[in-house]
């Protein structure tokens, strides 16, 4: 639902441009079956149970999901859309949106994101990037969240580089504030087992996190190597 919608299009042969899209007010629910059993009093499972379906269930799907080679015979370029208060309802989960801004176009198989800044209470992220709907998917994305809350990771920056393909994608991620991180990983969600491996460091990390800290660190490295299905 939407309580107002406005919007500007022009059509060209093949093209068409979005130059102003602008909503307010939407709410989207979403219910999925196994939160209709639950509510039915039919099952219900513990936290960590529910966290292992989901991962579960996203490992089957991934495993049937095949790279279809898209072709879409036009262009669409969006200029300006804005999603001004909106809010989005997962089963029991609410999440709200002060704004999204986006500009973008897709053309053929190949989906560009000039700009996506979305603003939450929680944090505000800019999101660029691109992938195309061809082979393995080839992608790079790019993106910064600045935590609003909670109060203890108030304004801590995370800094997030995504490249490679869906067949292997590597992360690069970097976090400045109350705790100071670099981590490279990588991740293989078409492959049955999800294999994973993570490479981080830490440089004076202290707890608590605020000052004075009773525990603290110069530095630190962690290596994971495995399998999500296994965790």
């Amino acid at each position: 639902t939407a309580d107002r919608l406005e919007g500007a299009v022009n059509l060209t042969g093949r093209d068409i441009s979005v130059t102003q899209i602008k909503t307010t007010n939407v709410f989207v629910q979403v219910l999925t079956e196994s939160s209709n059993h639950n509510a039915a009093g039919i099952k219900q499972t513990s936290p960590v149970a529910e966290a292992n379906e989901q991962l579960n269930a996203v490992s089957k799907l991934l495993n049937e999901f095949e790279l279809y080679q898209v072709q879409i015979p036009l262009r669409v370029d969006v200029h300006d859309a804005q999603l001004i208060q909106s809010k989005l309802q997962v089963n029991d989960v609410f999440v709200d949106f002060n704004s999204i801004d986006l500009i973008g176009f897709i053309d053929a198989g190949e989906i560009q994101v000039d700009k996506l800044i979305v603003d939450m209470p929680q944090a505000d992220t800019s999101v660029s990037g691109q992938i195309v709907l061809q082979q393995d998917y080839p992608l790079y994305l790019k993106g910064i969240t600045t935590l609003k809350q909670p109060e203890l990771l108030n304004q801590l920056v995370v800094d997030v580089k995504a490249g490679g393909s869906l067949d292997n994608v590597s992360l690069v991620i970097k976090t400045s504030g109350h705790i100071n991180t670099n981590i490279n990983a990588s991740l293989s969600p078409l492959e049955p087992a999800l294999p994973f491996s993570i490479d981080a460091g830490w440089q004076q990390l202290g707890w608590p996190l605020v000052p004075p800290a009773y525990i603290e660190t110069t530095d630190g490295k962690l290596s994971l190597r495995g399998d999500l299905d296994d965790y």
